[in-house]
C-alpha cells in the first residue's frame, strides 16, 4: 500500500512538474509575443488582403491601393481614423440590434481593429519581408467569370459609352437598349461588368432593369419615375458580378424586351470612357427541343390546377413589433436557443 502511494505521489509530482513547465513556457511565449511589435508584413497585410483589397487595388473604385507596404504607409493616419470609427470597410449594419453574423461580411472584428491601431501607434513598422503573405490573386476581368461553368454567354447587351470628365458632379447615365430577343427565353445565369480602361474607377454601381410588356401594374416593379415599368434584372457593385438561378428555375425574358440602364459615375481626376455589359446565359433545359424528357416543346407551361401544370402558391405573413415587443421576442428566442443547446449536451 505504501509503495502504491509512493509511486502515485511521484507520478503526481511529475505531472505537476510537466504542467508547471508547460505553463511557464506558455507564459514566456506570450510575453515574447506581447513584446513583439505589430508589423505590416506579418500582421496587417493579411487583414488588408481579406477585407480591403477588393476595392483598394489599381483600377478599382477606391482612391488608393493597399496591396504593399509602400502603398499603404502614407495613408496610416487616414486608415486609423476610418478604422477606429468603423467607416472602413463599409458595413452599415447596426451592431446593437438584430442579426450580427453574416457569411463573408467585410467588417473588421475587434481584434483586427486593435491590430491595425497598434501597428499605427508603433509608427507603422514594415517588419520582415519574409513574413509578407503571397499577393492575392484576382480574377481576370477581361473575360466572363460564368464562362468557366456555362461557356460563353448566349446574349450580351451593351450600354452606350459614357465619358466622365476629370472634374464633374456625379452622373447617372440611363440609356435604354433593346435585348434583340424574338422569342420568350428563360435565363439560367446573368453577369454584369463595367468595361473600358479604368472603368471600375469611375463606376460606383450599375443597374440593368428589364423592361418588357408584362400584364402587371407598373407600380409593382418600381416607384422610380425614371424607370417606370422596368424590374431590376441585375446589379453590379464591388464584390458582386452576377447571379445563377436555381436548377430547373429561371427568369423569363420576353420578345421586344429592353434593358433600362442606370450607371452611377463619379469623377476621379482623369477623363475616363466606360460602358457596361450584361451577359445572359439562356436555359436550354424548362421547355426546349434540347430537353429529351420534354414530350411537347411547343406546349406552353404555366400555372394551372392540374397535376401536370406548374402549380405554385406562396404566402408571406409579416408581423410588426414595437421596440418593447422586439426585445421580448429576442430574449425569448435566445432563451430557447440556450435551453436547446443544454438539452443536446445532456443527451
Amino acid at each position: 500500500m505504501r509503495i502504491t502511494q509512493l509511486i502515485g505521489a511521484r507520478t503526481v509530482r511529475g505531472a505537476v512538474l510537466v504542467l508547471g513547465t508547460a505553463v511557464a513556457l506558455s507564459a514566456i511565449a506570450s510575453a515574447a509575443n506581447a513584446d513583439r511589435p505589430v508589423t505590416f508584413t506579418k500582421d496587417v497585410a493579411p487583414i488588408l488582403q481579406q477585407k480591403c483589397q477588393d476595392c483598394h487595388q489599381p483600377g478599382s473604385i477606391a482612391p488608393m491601393s493597399l496591396r504593399t507596404y509602400d502603398e499603404t504607409r502614407p495613408w496610416a493616419r487616414s486608415i486609423k481614423d476610418r478604422v477606429m470609427r468603423r467607416q472602413m470597410p463599409p458595413w452599415h449594419i447596426d451592431k446593437t440590434v438584430g442579426i450580427q453574423k453574416f457569411k463573408n461580411h467585410r467588417s473588421l472584428n475587434d481584434d483586427q481593429i486593435e491590430t491595425i491601431l497598434q501597428w499605427i501607434a508603433a509608427g507603422a513598422p514594415k517588419g520582415d519581408p519574409n513574413d509578407m503573405p503571397p499577393p492575392k490573386q484576382w480574377a481576370d476581368e477581361s473575360g466572363w467569370q460564368l464562362a468557366n461553368k456555362y461557356g460563353e454567354p448566349n446574349l450580351v447587351v451593351k450600354s452606350p459609352e459614357y465619358t466622365m470628365p476629370p472634374v464633374a458632379q456625379d452622373a447617372w447615365w440611363r440609356p435604354t437598349v433593346p435585348t434583340g430577343l424574338t422569342e420568350p427565353r428563360w435565363v439560367r445565369a446573368i453577369e454584369i461588368r463595367p468595361v473600358g480602361k479604368n472603368a471600375r474607377k469611375i463606376t460606383h454601381h450599375a443597374l440593368a432593369r428589364l423592361q418588357q410588356p408584362e400584364d402587371m401594374p407598373a407600380e409593382l416593379f418600381t416607384n422610380d419615375p425614371n424607370v417606370a415599368g422596368a424590374g431590376l434584372f441585375m446589379e453590379w457593385a464591388v464584390g458582386k458580378n452576377g447571379d445563377e438561378m436555381r436548377a430547373d428555375s429561371g427568369r423569363l425574358m420576353l420578345p421586344n424586351s429592353k434593358i433600362v440602364w442606370e450607371m452611377h459615375y463619379h469623377a476621379v481626376g482623369e477623363e475616363i470612357t466606360a460602358h457596361t455589359e450584361l451577359a445572359v446565359v439562356l436555359s436550354e433545359s424548362d421547355n426546349t427541343k434540347n430537353n429529351k424528357s420534354n414530350p411537347d416543346p411547343d406546349q406552353w407551361v404555366g400555372w394551372g390546377d392540374r397535376t401536370v401544370d406548374g402549380m405554385g402558391h406562396a404566402w408571406l405573413n409579416i408581423t410588426y413589433y414595437n421596440d418593447e415587443d422586439f426585445k421580448a421576442q429576442t430574449a425569448s428566442r435566445a432563451a430557447k436557443t440556450v435551453n436547446t443547446s443544454v438539452d443536446r449536451q445532456q443527451q
